[in-house]
């Protein structure tokens, strides 16, 4: 498995969608995906709101500090993350 770089922050105003859940599957059926009114959706209604996004970037941003860790970043999937046996964060900039 290729070791992913990690990075400490990010730009908040760049996110498109973002995740909160519990780990093991980010289909939805285990935590909530929110989208930013203007970017593009999955084909069905999901929930657009630029605040639901700002709260999971702001969430995840804490959560770096506040554990003294770092965000994983897939470059392929355009994404920062970090995941814990408890809860899943993800932020999408495409």
């Amino acid at each position: 498995m290729t070791k992913l770089p990690t990075v400490k922050n990010f730009d908040a105003s760049k996110v498109m969608k973002a995740y909160s859940g519990k780990p093991g599957c980010m289909c939805g059926c285990k935590g909530k995906w929110s989208y930013r009114p203007e970017a593009k959706g999955p084909g069905y209604e999901v929930d657009r709101s630029d605040r639901a996004v700002n709260t999971v970037a702001r969430n995840m941003q804490r959560f770096v500090v506040e554990n003294n860790t770092a965000m994983k970043l897939d470059v392929d999937a355009k994404c920062v993350y970090v995941e814990t046996d408890r809860k899943v964060y993800a932020v999408y900039f495409d």
